[in-house]
């Protein structure tokens, strides 16, 4: 049932991102950067994750937000759909990549088994295409 809730919880995060993305067309506001690089977690890549990418408020930062994909190890955002200069603050969740089925056979969680959740950071960017690398630390 956690399981379930957390997967319903951080779709619907996705599912707000991608849909503030989508209000804001290519051509609309300032330019976006591409945001790329390497997510690893206890030393190694991480098989599967995701990362929401944020503009931080408490920087008084309101551009637009992005979303990368996290797949062995490395990310990148969407072209045309990345960062502008500015403080974002970042949603990092890390699965091993091995696919299971629920307990009850209801649900195939294809990203595997979570790694870490929800591992945040804030991050200062240039208006410019950025590299990032990303050390989550163990326990998280």
């Amino acid at each position: 049932m956690l399981m379930i809730c957390w997967n319903t919880i951080r779709l619907m995060s996705v599912l707000m991102v991608l849909t503030v993305m989508g209000c804001s067309g290519q051509g609309d506001g300032p330019p976006r950067f591409t945001l790329s690089g390497t997510v690893t977690y206890q030393g190694k890549p991480v098989p599967e994750g995701e990362i929401i990418i944020s503009p931080d408020p408490s920087a008084k930062h309101s551009g637009p937000g992005s979303y990368a994909t996290i797949k062995n190890g490395h990310f990148e955002t969407a072209p045309g759909k990345g960062i502008t200069g500015g403080a974002y603050l970042l949603s990092v969740t890390g699965f091993d990549g091995v696919p299971f089925q629920s307990e009850d056979g209801g649900e195939t969680f294809l990203q595997g088994k979570t790694l870490f959740a929800d591992f945040k950071l804030k991050q200062q960017f240039q208006s410019q295409d950025e590299t990032l690398d990303i050390e989550v630390p163990a326990g998280n």
